[in-house]
């Protein structure tokens, strides 16, 4: 008997997990929510409003659901493989899907039909996606080792960047528009992490790595990595593939190494006002840090599977994650006085 589509586990947990600094607090509440996908979600994020949950699935499928009642809004389809990335729109009416079947679709929110298809955007598939700023053109990364800038109005291709050495995972968009991040394969044991400036048409550095997490910060001035290898600092125990670091945009050095996990770091994502990094780990765990102290102020309880994506709400009090045993479960987070301003 197949489990219901979506319930709520009532686990309500207040956690005083601050480790900062004595007046600084972080509760957490917790559900479960199962998610509607028959087979494993992939990616989540947030409509810009708040109001709507998009998740993309190896079903095939996008969906919505209402944050407010938690009921399915609507399914996308039109995708005849894997679903694997989703982006919304900055003004949230449109959605943009990529997957297996190597289509980049882009979307009408409020009425779930087919805005454009964008055939064949990668060979091996889309890996990720995401609207640009202007919300005028997507960014994608695939499986033939490019990252590519589309006009989302047109599908014309504008521009490619095509020296990865392998297949792209993961792409990232300064908040400004003019920098671009991606993740892709490098070797066996490794991958490579390049930063892109859009205005100079060419690589502005690369890192090795071995995780494809990567995130800007909402001001654009720093740029998150997951298991960044080798480190600029010295590593002590555990092992480097173990940390998170923090680079400027601006410098292009280390800010801080983030210590915590005790395996590799899959997932980022910056709180909208920028002051909070949330991280996941291969060891189960997702921790919030003070970008500004480097300091754990909370950690989440146990999952049951590795969490290997994440994001918060625009407002900053939820936190959704993505774990391998196919549930995308929701953290309500508040800060104390102390920590409104970070948020």
């Amino acid at each position: 008997m197949r489990a219901p589509s979506r319930w709520w586990f009532p686990l309500a947990l207040l956690l005083p997990l601050c480790r900062a600094e004595a007046q600084t607090t972080v509760t957490v509440q917790a559900w479960k929510l199962l998610t509607p996908h028959v087979e494993q979600p992939t990616e989540v994020w947030f409509s810009p409003d708040g109001k709507l949950l998009a998740t993309s699935s190896e079903d095939r499928t996008v969906k919505l659901t209402s944050t407010e009642t938690f009921k399915e809004v609507r399914t996308l389809r039109g995708h005849t493989d894997k679903v694997w990335t989703l982006s919304f729109s900055p003004d949230g009416k449109r959605l943009a899907s990529g997957g297996a079947d190597g289509t980049i679709r882009i979307w009408s929110v409020a009425s779930g039909k087919e805005i454009r298809s964008i055939s064949p955007a990668h060979a091996g598939g889309v890996s990720s996606v995401v609207f640009a700023p202007d919300g005028e053109t997507v960014v994608s990364g695939g499986g033939d080792k490019a990252v590519r800038v589309w006009s989302a109005e047109t599908g014309k291709e504008l521009r490619s960047f095509t020296d990865h050495p392998g297949a792209v995972y993961v792409v990232a968009v300064s908040p400004d528009g003019k920098r671009i991040a991606s993740a892709s394969s490098d070797s066996i044991d490794y991958l490579v992490v390049k930063l892109w400036s859009l205005e100079a048409d060419r690589e502005v550095r690369s890192w090795d790595a071995y995780t494809a997490a990567v995130a800007f910060s909402p001001d654009g001035q720093t740029l998150a990595l997951g298991a960044p290898y080798p480190l600029e600092q010295e590593a002590p125990e555990p092992a480097l593939w173990t940390a998170a670091q923090l680079w400027s945009t601006a410098t292009e050095t280390a800010t801080a190494t983030l210590w915590g996990h005790g395996l590799p770091v899959r997932a980022l994502a910056f709180s909208p006002g920028g002051k909070l990094l949330a991280t996941g780990g291969e060891d189960l765990h997702v921790k919030l840090w003070s970008v500004e102290t480097g300091q754990v102020l909370a950690e989440l309880p146990e999952l049951p599977d590795q969490p290997h994506w994440i994001a918060f709400s625009p407002d900053g009090r939820l936190l959704a994650t993505v774990s391998l045993d196919q549930n995308v479960r929701l953290w309500q987070v508040t800060c104390s006085a102390a920590m409104k301003a970070a948020a």
